[in-house]
């Protein structure tokens, strides 16, 4: 079951994903929470102020991966929007992953699990920091993964 949230406002009130801009999307691991990239509201020829018309938050903004930026409407102004962008790993800082234990050929589709995936020392989450894809993976011989970091 899926819950939408109905407002009672007019559609030039409802802050959406399409009225964000946000000042960046890719930025190099400081180490320290990033709270500076500041999104940009316009929705039609309006723009909302910061802090009277909407609140912004800041989740997984400290380590390498991907960021959340959350605009949440205040007062007439409703919705809650979020846009995303990625945290990279701090200069040789590397990408890891944990090596795939062999599989006996069996007649069926292959999918080696892919774990310990790591952005230096932060471990990411597959399908939020990281997706993967395979091929060559029905015939017996070597599969082909491919992980990709969003």
């Amino acid at each position: 079951m899926t819950t939408l949230p109905v407002y009672d406002a007019v559609q030039s009130q409802i802050i959406q994903p399409e009225n964000i801009t946000l000042k960046y999307h890719m930025t190099q691991y400081t180490g320290k929470a990033l709270k500076d990239n500041e999104p940009t509201v316009k929705i039609g020829d309006k723009v909302p102020v910061k802090n009277k018309d909407y609140k912004v938050q800041y989740q997984n903004n400290t380590n390498a991966g991907n960021a959340l930026v959350i605009v949440t409407g205040k007062g007439a102004y409703k919705g809650k929007a979020v846009q995303d962008f990625m945290i990279e790993p701090k200069s040789g800082e590397e990408w890891t992953i944990k090596k795939s234990l062999d599989k006996t050929f069996n007649g069926k589709l292959q999918k080696p699990a892919v774990s310990g995936v790591k952005a230096g020392s932060k471990k990411l989450v597959k399908n939020r920091d990281f997706t993967v894809s395979y091929s060559n993976n029905f015939h017996a011989g070597t599969v082909t993964k491919t992980v990709k970091i969003q």
